[in-house]
């Protein structure tokens, strides 16, 4: 499940899961464990190995990672799924801008790189914008519709 989709949805997988407040907190922390964990390695693994290898390996590991979350049986192997695909998103993050870096000159390297970090978020509206409506909510929070409160 991606990060993007496990935030709105977590209510529900608590519910599912029968997960306490403090495990759904640290579930919603765990993806940001992994790039601070990745933090650490990722810069020693870029400059190892070639950039598009390293790409290719954490694009891989960010994408299987959140597959396997609806897998999950309990607590800590939903906290692993999570941790790995933050670790992969890191690691990911960190070969991008050192190829931008490498594929630009030093005052070439302005433009790319100026513009990749603020639309980096707006991949994640992507999904959001072209998915249909999630069914209204009965208990009028924040997926609730505007036309059902009005009836209510």
């Amino acid at each position: 499940m991606d990060r993007q989709v496990f935030y709105p949805l977590l209510p529900e997988i608590r519910k599912d899961f029968g997960f306490t407040l403090e495990q759904s907190g640290l579930l919603a922390t765990g993806f940001t464990i992994g790039p601070a964990v990745a933090g650490s390695l990722d810069g020693f693994v870029v400059d190892r190995y070639a950039r598009k290898t390293v790409i290719i390996g954490s694009v891989l590991v960010y994408s299987l990672a959140p597959l396997a979350g609806p897998l999950a049986v309990g607590f800590f192997d939903m906290a692993a799924y999570r941790i790995i695909s933050g670790v992969g998103e890191g690691v990911q993050a960190t070969a991008l801008y050192a190829l931008v870096g490498s594929f630009f000159f030093h005052r070439r390297a302005l433009l790319p790189v100026s513009l990749a970090l603020p639309l980096a978020p707006v991949s994640s509206l992507v999904p959001w914008s072209v998915c249909p409506s999630p069914p209204p909510s009965k208990t009028g929070g924040l997926l609730s519709s505007s036309s059902e409160e009005a009836g209510s």
